[in-house]
């Protein structure tokens, strides 16, 4: 049996190179290589320079700038600034007696016709009953424009210079409305004041620069 080995060796050679379209060359040298297979998947996550990174971190362009969003000034609302005025320069005029007139650089004419001793109400807030003057007023309008009689103001001293305090008594008729050019009003203003006091009297008018004084 160990004699007929190469016999048969030999013998299975020469048929395979004796097959058709088979020669030397044709036939394999040793084992065929195969090529493994190139690895497509991607790995995990951040574990080549080609996996998809965390989230958040650049993929090959800058992230963008965060924009603001454009403000706008808020609209001015209100009314125009007031437009300061001059104020009315004030001149005392010369006294004068009950009785007498006072006349205004304007044509307005000023005459305390008297100043009477009244009983006193107590009427409004703080007022306190007890002994007063009453201080009867005549305006008359010698100029060309109406005069407002709302702005008509009267105050009266003692002889000392207390204020004499303004009272609203029911004697007390102020002037009110506007005076015509030409026309005559009549008013009263009452003061808190001891009996027998001598007041000193000023008439004013906001529109005017005059101050009558009458009295002593």
């Amino acid at each position: 049996m160990g004699r007929r080995a190469p016999a048969t060796v030999l013998l299975v050679a020469v048929l395979a190179l004796a097959a058709p379209g088979c020669t030397a060359q044709d036939a394999p040298s040793g084992p065929v290589a195969t090529a493994s297979p190139t690895p497509t998947g991607s790995g995990p996550t951040g574990s080549g320079p080609t996996g998809a990174g965390p989230p958040g971190s650049d993929q090959g362009s800058a992230a963008a700038p965060p924009t603001t969003a454009p403000t706008t000034a808020p609209a001015t609302t209100g009314a125009p600034p007031a437009v300061p005025t001059e104020p009315v320069a004030t001149r005392t005029l010369p006294p004068v007696d009950v009785g007498e007139e006072g006349r205004f650089e304007s044509g307005l004419v000023a005459t305390v016709e008297e100043v009477v001793p009244v009983r006193l109400d107590a009427r409004g807030p703080g007022e306190v009953a007890g002994p007063g003057h009453a201080v009867v007023l005549e305006l008359e309008n010698g100029s060309s424009a109406p005069v407002d009689l709302a702005g008509v103001a009267v105050s009266a001293t003692s002889e000392d210079g207390t204020p004499a305090v303004p009272s609203s008594s029911s004697a007390a008729e102020p002037l009110t409305g506007a005076l015509e050019p030409g026309g005559t009003a009549r008013g009263t203003y009452v003061f808190a004041a001891p009996e027998g006091a001598s007041l000193r009297i000023q008439v004013e008018q906001n529109e005017q620069g005059d101050v009558v004084v009458v009295g002593p």
